[in-house]
């Protein structure tokens, strides 16, 4: 359960990690942002084409080697965006992501069914839901503190952000960033 949990954590860590640096990504890059959307298309477009692949792996041979098989395929993925020197680059790797998060749901799934007793199934799916929320409530606290309004001192132009001087938004329990904080 710990480490399907675990894969869990990460695939939505990326998924949501990704977004914040594309501003950087695009000067890196030399590419606009509609650009960098469509690489993040091709990302969603082949989980969704290999969904159905992994799900058939998992259900008629072995839920475990869709598990392992698309964690690797997903870590490789990962460490070849970090490592793409271009953009067509960053391409090939962001449809090597897709692939492998696409065996993330249809593996994950199964195997808690299997592994969990029926009084405890509704638990071990609120485990398996707090690793991928948890990944997602820590990008939206993040990257809140490294927004452009946190900075003192940053331009209003420099982003559609409303004026460092707005105050910041603490919703969903996030800690004001430390700039501002009282």
């Amino acid at each position: 359960m710990s480490a399907v949990s675990a894969s869990q954590y990460l695939n939505h860590a990326y998924l949501v990690l990704f977004p914040p640096i594309l501003a950087v990504l695009s000067g890196e890059f030399e590419v606009g942002l509609a650009a960098l959307g469509v690489a993040l298309g091709v990302q969603g477009a082949t989980n969704t084409a290999f969904q159905l692949p992994f799900g058939r792996l998992a259900d008629r041979y072995d839920r475990t080697l869709a598990f392992g098989l698309s964690s690797v395929v997903r870590a490789v993925g990962v460490l070849a965006a970090a490592a793409a020197p271009t953009y067509e680059w960053l391409l090939v790797a962001q449809a090597v992501i897709g692939i492998g998060v696409a065996g993330h749901h249809p593996a994950h799934y199964p195997l808690i069914s299997d592994s969990t007793p029926d009084d405890l199934m509704g638990r071990a799916y609120s485990l398996y839901g707090f690793g991928g929320r948890s990944a997602s409530r820590r990008r939206r606290c993040s990257s809140r503190a490294s927004s452009p309004r946190a900075t003192p001192g940053a331009s209003a132009s420099a982003s559609s952000a409303p004026a460092a001087s707005s105050p910041p938004r603490t919703s969903r329990g996030c800690s004001p960033p430390a700039s501002t904080a009282r």
